[in-house]
């Protein structure tokens, strides 16, 4: 996985904002017995005692940590599946309307995880999260799940030509997967690079690539 940035703090960010930031950073490079109070504020440049006056405790901070980041992603998701749920709700029923959405919900789901800048504290955080306390673990994933693959799963769902929610399931799943896997586990895209001819730092052309074969793939499974 790539390097989480160090976060960056400017002047206006208040203590409990720096706090959090830091907290991300050290979750998402190291998890959460690494994430040790004294560490955090070292990233963050407070003192022991501002934990203890804005949070309580070492486990509400990381649940702040871990909320911040939902929120975030969630919103993230929002700027282009708003729409795409609310076709959904409605009933859909066009087709090629459908299709659309797809293609927009796949190519914009590449963007937003291709870019490391947006993605990497997600990942980062994902990736450590079942070493969290209980009332941290899944939150982010869930928002992932509930608010990007579910609706990519319907989409595909009505452009099959006999409803079947466990195939579309499954194929939302994969396609999701795929996304993660290049951002999350680099080593597994060499025999992709290969087959593919692609240098995998050019992200522009792989997302090029990735897309089209989504969409042939979501293409065959609805002509079969």
């Amino acid at each position: 996985m790539e390097a989480v940035k160090k976060p960056e703090f400017r002047k206006e960010d208040t203590t409990k904002e720096k706090l959090i930031r830091a907290t991300q950073y050290l979750l998402a490079c190291y998890g959460y017995e690494m994430a040790t109070t004294r560490e955090i504020t070292r990233i963050a440049g407070t003192s022991l005692s501002a934990i203890s006056f804005h949070f309580g405790t070492k486990e509400a901070l990381v649940k702040a940590a871990v909320d911040y980041t939902a929120d975030n992603l969630h919103h993230a998701y929002q700027n282009y599946t708003g729409k795409m749920q609310e076709f959904i709700d409605t009933g859909g029923g066009d087709t090629d309307q459908a299709w659309k959405y797809i293609e927009e919900l796949l190519s914009e789901t590449m963007q937003l995880t291709f870019d490391p800048k947006k993605s990497m504290i997600n990942i980062g955080m994902v990736e450590h999260e079942n070493g969290f306390p209980e009332s941290c673990r899944n939150t982010i994933a869930s928002v992932a799940v509930r608010d990007n693959e579910l609706i990519l799963q319907e989409l595909i769902n009505y452009v099959l030509p006999e409803k079947d929610l466990m195939r579309s399931t499954l194929i939302a799943r994969s396609i999701s997967a795929s996304i993660m896997s290049y951002m999350e586990k680099p080593l597994l895209n060499e025999e992709f690079s290969r087959a593919a001819g692609l240098d995998l730092s050019n992200r522009e052309k792989v997302k090029e690539v990735l897309l089209k074969y989504f969409i042939d793939s979501i293409h065959a499974a609805s002509e079969s």
